[in-house]
């Protein structure tokens, strides 16, 4: 009897544009293209870390959608006018929930 494995999304990266900008304003565009599985379609669900308070916690900028781009405006940090990182995530998921993770950084000015 054979027993099927289901693999996770594979051999894909992650691209930010801009690498930097200022909140409330710049438009960032995040795509996840190349990405491959036997089982599709793949879905995309965007993230950000941010450092809170005692540890980092992940904020969704979405639920989970077909597109492998996503376009958003970064909210504003609470510290006005101090430059900070981001660190953007992307789960890309199979039908099964095969998932994986790709992640990179941008800098809020």
């Amino acid at each position: 009897m054979a027993i099927p494995i289901n693999f996770a999304p594979h051999s894909g990266t992650i691209t930010l544009t801009p690498t930097s900008g200022r909140p409330l304003s710049q438009l960032f565009i995040f795509d996840a293209p190349s990405w491959t599985d036997d089982e599709i379609p793949l879905s995309y669900r965007y993230s950000y870390l941010y450092s809170g308070r005692p540890r980092w916690l992940q904020k969704p900028f979405q639920a989970k959608s077909l597109s492998s781009e996503y376009k958003t405006i970064i909210p504003s940090n609470s510290s006005a006018g101090v430059e900070y990182e981001l660190v953007i995530i992307v789960d890309i998921i199979d039908p099964y929930e095969g998932y994986n993770q790709a992640n990179s950084t941008i800098t809020i000015l």
